[in-house]
């Protein structure tokens, strides 16, 4: 999702909204490495009745507590504490959930401490362990400013590069798909 408005909180809490209608039953985990963003979604969720105080959760290092008294939580199971759970980078790497969540991953390109790299979002994609992985994923951003990149490549040179990057996946896949031990 690419906010065109720059509204980067009320994309997050729409697709909240999306996927409870949807999938009632299920966790949501929200990756984004603001405390006090975290806090404002969390907070507008409540306002509009989308859910209760006692759904959200928010995951930081104890340093932030003091900032989210209401929501602080720490992962002390391999299972989310919450219905919504927010998680700053404090838990981005090193730790496994087993459970089936979906995860929306919010970077924001206005400050690098927002930012997330494709590693970065590999690895907090990665922490779910479950066999049949993540329930679905989104990731939301603001606009790139081009002039903030050292690289601007066209559109028919991404085009060709995820084209190429299919072959090789298409490659992997038949390779193992060729080798009863490997599927």
């Amino acid at each position: 999702i690419n906010s065109a408005t720059n509204d980067i909180y009320g994309n997050v809490v729409d697709r909240i909204k999306e996927i409870q209608m949807k999938d009632p039953d299920n966790k949501i985990m929200v990756a984004f490495n603001s405390v006090t963003g975290n806090a404002s979604i969390a907070e507008h969720l409540i306002k509009n009745g989308i859910c209760n105080k006692a759904d959200i959760k928010i995951l930081c290092s104890a340093n932030s507590e003091n900032k989210v008294p209401d929501f602080y939580a720490e992962l002390d199971s391999e299972v989310l504490p919450g219905k919504i759970n927010f998680l700053t980078s404090a838990y981005f790497t090193g730790f496994d959930i087993k459970e089936r969540y979906h995860l929306i991953s919010v970077s924001g390109n206005k400050s690098k401490v927002h930012a997330l790299s494709d590693k970065r979002l590999k690895q907090i994609a990665g922490r779910c362990r479950e066999k049949l992985g993540l329930l679905s994923e989104t990731v939301i951003h603001d606009l790139i400013d081009p002039k903030s990149t050292d690289n601007f490549y066209s559109k028919d040179e991404i085009i060709e590069a995820a084209a190429t990057q299919v072959k090789a996946l298409k490659c992997m896949h038949d390779n193992y798909a060729s080798v009863p031990l490997l599927q």
